[in-house]
């Protein structure tokens, strides 16, 4: 006989829009990476937790579309013509079978991997960015107002912060209030 285990969960608060940028540290492996989620604070079975969750479309360059090598077709170059000449181009353009052939020559594929390390798993990717602690194990929340405002959360048993997370679409300051009503945090 299996029983399952049922958790009484209970968000208390989440904030959507917080991202974490991995290329702002020392490891310039994710430079461009950009690490995009919720942040929040949930209840677990009486237990209050705060956890960060990235999100299925976290922005990584490794896995955007690209033009293809011999789609050459996809680049445009502008030069200037006399004033005769403007006028026929211009009309061409107009031209519906035009469009549609600007809109047919442009094609679009998945990179192939250079190595194994863009060909992880994208769950486990998106796993390396999740955190989860207690709240009791918080030790200290530093906030940066640089551009947008971005918190470094730092944990009581780790010498480490924990990663930034910048809140591009605000919301900074609910989140802390959210917070201070859990914990006594001081300034």
């Amino acid at each position: 006989v299996q029983y399952a285990v049922v958790c009484a969960l209970k968000v208390i608060t989440e904030h959507e829009g917080v991202f974490i940028h991995p290329g702002s540290d020392e490891d310039s492996s994710d430079q461009d990476l950009l690490i995009s989620g919720s942040l929040r604070i949930v209840d677990k079975d009486a237990e209050i937790f705060v956890e960060y969750r990235p999100l299925e479309d976290t922005v990584d360059p490794t896995n955007m579309l690209c033009a293809g090598k011999k789609d050459s077709s996809s680049v445009m170059e502008w030069e200037q013509v006399s004033s005769e000449r403007s006028q026929q181009v211009l009309e061409t353009q107009q031209s519906y079978e035009t469009e549609w052939d600007m809109v047919n020559t442009v094609s679009f594929k998945k990179r192939p991997c250079s190595n194994t390390e863009c060909c992880l798993n994208h769950n486990h990717e998106r796993s390396r960015w999740a955190l989860s602690f207690h709240i009791n194990e918080l030790k200290s929340v530093t906030v940066k107002k640089e551009g947008w405002t971005f918190l470094v959360f730092r944990l009581k048993d780790s010498s480490t912060p924990l990663p930034a997370l910048h809140f591009h679409q605000g919301g900074s300051n609910e989140f802390l209030d959210s917070l201070k009503n859990l914990t006594r945090l001081m300034e």
